[in-house]
């Protein structure tokens, strides 16, 4: 106000009421600085935290949520509605174990693996939590995570690769011998068997197929512990059903296995090998039941069918 020139009082209270306005403009003008400052840092801090590909949320020494960024609504598949304002121990809960091990360190400080299903899938996190402090005196949370399903998956199938490799180089190690040994029986032998000579030539025939078999099998398992890759070749069914029961009718003296394959051939293109195995675990998984059958009721015999031949549902 103007300042008024008369009695000493009047004029004492102009320029007070004048200093008084000024003083609560300079401080108004200092607060809307400070509040332009803080909206800024807030926009750059959110600006920051959107190209950041780990999930960072704040959480108040209430315990609510008052900050979270793109990559944490993405990561945790929600919403901002769905976090911003709740309690952290109720939109939050699956962070917790690592939360409440912050919050009760003198340090403020926790990290560890957290488990979540997202869309049907599961993934794991890698969540740290750090705390806001100044003069002792908490003043909030900032909770960070990121995606490490992909990492984990990798060390996990790097550790089951190595295994797989022990494993076959174990299993592969006797494959030799008993090869050699199955070849040096027909050699030696094949020309004196005069009972069941064929029988002895179809058990030491495949004996050295299969020993084969397993052993570009675990090759190719023992390289990444990848199964076999399919060949389809034309083969004859009739013939590989034949050579992979063989061994299963001579090892089964109490039990009939009775093969009906018909005198025809069955050709069309399959991997040989895997067709093989499928066979002989299934006809394995037959006999095996029949003579847990057999030690509870000895009669009557066991007797398994095994049938190929080709079945059409039109002329």
């Amino acid at each position: 106000v103007e300042v008024v020139e008369g009695p000493t009082d009047l004029q004492t209270l102009s320029k007070t009421f004048n200093a008084m306005t000024g003083r609560i403009k300079e401080q108004r003008d200092d607060l809307i600085d400070a509040n332009e400052a803080v909206d800024a840092r807030r926009r750059f801090t959110e600006a920051m935290l959107a190209g950041v590909s780990a999930g960072v949320i704040g959480i108040d020494p209430d315990g609510k949520i008052s900050l979270v960024n793109r990559s944490a609504l993405n990561l945790l598949g929600v919403t901002e509605s769905d976090l911003v304002g709740q309690p952290a121990e109720t939109a939050l809960a699956v962070f917790m174990p690592v939360y409440s091990i912050a919050v009760s360190r003198p340090s403020g400080f926790a990290e560890g693996q957290i488990d979540i299903e997202r869309r049907g899938a599961s993934r794991s996190l890698f969540a740290r939590v750090t705390t806001e402090r100044s003069e002792s005196q908490d003043h909030g949370h900032v909770l960070t995570f990121d995606d490490m399903t992909d990492l984990v998956s990798a060390q996990r199938n790097s550790a089951w690769a190595d295994i797989a490799r022990r494993i076959a180089h174990e299993i592969k190690n006797p494959l030799t011998p008993i090869q050699l040994s199955a070849e040096r029986l027909k050699r030696k032998y094949g020309g004196q068997i005069q009972t069941d000579k064929q029988i002895f030539d179809q058990c030491t025939d495949t004996i050295i197929r299969q020993v084969g078999d397993i052993g570009r099998m675990v090759d190719e398992f023992s390289s990444f512990a990848r199964m076999p890759k399919a060949v389809p070749e034309p083969q004859d069914l009739a013939a590989i059903v034949r050579e992979a029961t063989v061994l299963q009718r001579v090892s089964s003296s109490d039990i009939d296995i009775e093969l009906d394959v018909g005198a025809g051939e069955f050709v069309f293109p399959f991997d040989r090998r895997l067709i093989t195995q499928a066979i002989t675990n299934l006809v394995k998984n037959a006999r095996e039941a029949v003579e847990a059958r057999l030690q509870a009721s000895p009669e009557p015999k066991g007797h398994i069918l095994v049938e190929a031949g080709v079945w059409e549902d039109h002329p």
